[in-house]
């Protein structure tokens, strides 16, 4: 879980930051299930702009673009994804 700092607002608001980041993250999950890729892009990279630090969001944005043949938007994103964690990022690929 990805938790955008608050502090300020208190506890409250923080726990529905990250209720927030869950919808958008499922509904992310539920466009790539179903084949609806430009919505599911879309969450995702909602969720990047948010959680600019969050390696899930690149991998899934990724993998979108690998599906759909997208191979030069899909390079970029794994490259931004190993800047983030180069340790993690050179495990999965």
């Amino acid at each position: 879980m990805y938790r955008k700092r608050c502090w300020w607002r208190g506890n409250s608001f923080s726990i529905f930051i990250d209720k927030l980041y869950e919808i958008n993250e499922k509904l992310g999950d539920l466009y790539f299930t179903t084949n609806k890729y430009e919505k599911a892009v879309y969450q995702y990279e909602k969720l990047i702009k948010e959680y600019p630090d969050n390696l899930r969001a690149y991998y899934k944005l990724w993998n979108i673009y690998e599906k759909t043949k997208n191979f030069q938007l899909a390079e970029n994103t794994i490259r931004k994804y190993i800047i983030i964690d180069p340790i993690q990022g050179n495990c999965e690929l």
